[in-house]
């Protein structure tokens, strides 16, 4: 590209800085929910934002 004077349209990515304390607010427990558990791993909690699935995302 430099021997023949072309320059790409697309701009690199820049780094931007996100709040390091984002999700660290209280939360009030509302709804008054019990969480104690009789056995280790009795209910197992996770976000499924986001699944691979036959190598696509969804």
């Amino acid at each position: 590209m430099k021997q023949n004077n072309l320059v790409s349209t697309y701009t690199n990515a820049s780094y931007r800085s996100y709040p390091s304390k984002s999700n660290e607010s209280l939360i009030t427990n509302g709804l008054d929910r019990d969480f104690n558990r009789a056995q280790p791993m009795e209910v197992i909690v996770s976000d499924l934002t986001y699944v691979k699935v036959a190598g696509k995302w969804y």
